[in-house]
């Protein structure tokens, strides 16, 4: 039986509802819930604040000594031979809680001056190749888009890829579609399809990226959707001088490849 089990049953055995056992003991029913779901183990002084109200020892309600029959159990029916054992069960027991929560807080106390001593760093256009095809159908006015981008920077990061579009009336770009990625192996894939254009209306990929506070973004390609009838387009990468989408700029950013790669849309 665990200990959220026995507190369960003492309770019921005392006619207390969780309220009822949480006014006494100075805590909400929430905690009296998780006390008997196992989800929170109770502090020290409640463990010894329950025994008293229930009339057992610390030892007997933390499982380690027999509970007394319910007709004559409690500190009344205990004989000095007896007391000397139960009070060292009851030093044990806080001891050991109280090692346990010395522990636990020294290790967030060593995670948080780790992170201080040691902050992780913001890379600055971590993306170090694109590759990417593309293919349009200016029957329906849209077009398919693959990439594939390499990184060592962005394993555990949370990535997003976000596609613009240029709005003539709000004379600048719109996002259109976003997706996950998910960096293995240094790579990542990602694919937009069936995504409306229009000629001359420039579209933009880039990507953002988060780790715990930390936040940057990194602009990919720009593609020029030229011809009415028949597919001219163009492709480049953003520069500095040049910014794709209007992004925070902390430095220029390195120089990377893009490469054209028609097979990742067959």
């Amino acid at each position: 039986m665990t200990l959220g089990q026995r507190i369960q049953e003492l309770r019921k055995r005392h006619n207390l509802s969780q309220e009822a056992l949480g006014e006494k003991l100075g805590v909400s029913r929430q905690a009296i819930s998780r006390w008997e779901m196992d989800g929170a183990v109770p502090e020290v002084d409640k463990l010894i604040a329950m025994a008293r109200l229930f009339h057992l020892t610390v030892g007997q309600l933390l499982g380690e000594e027999a509970l007394a029959p319910a007709s004559g159990f409690g500190p009344e029916t205990s004989s000095p031979s007896n007391r000397r054992p139960q009070l060292l069960t009851v030093l044990c027991a806080a001891l050991a809680l109280a090692a346990l929560v010395s522990s636990g807080l020294a290790f967030y106390f060593y995670q948080r001056l780790d992170s201080l001593l040691n902050p992780p760093l913001l890379p600055i256009a971590p993306v170090s190749q694109v590759e990417y095809a593309y293919s349009a159908d200016y029957g329906t006015g849209t077009f398919d888009l693959a990439m594939e981008l390499s990184s060592q920077q962005l394993r555990d990061w949370e990535v997003v890829a976000t596609l613009s579009a240029y709005d003539l009336e709000r004379k600048r770009p719109v996002p259109v579609a976003e997706e996950e990625l998910s960096f293995r192996e240094d790579s990542a894939s990602l694919r937009f399809e069936a995504v409306p254009f229009e000629p001359y209306h420039d579209i933009y990929i880039h990507i953002s990226y988060t780790h715990d506070l930390l936040a940057g973004q990194q602009e990919l390609l720009i593609i020029h959707p030229k011809g009415k009838t028949r597919p001219m387009w163009e492709v480049e990468r953003p520069s500095s001088s040049t910014p794709a989408v209007e992004l925070p700029r902390l430095s220029d950013p390195p120089d990377y490849q893009a490469v054209e790669n028609p097979s990742l849309l067959t």
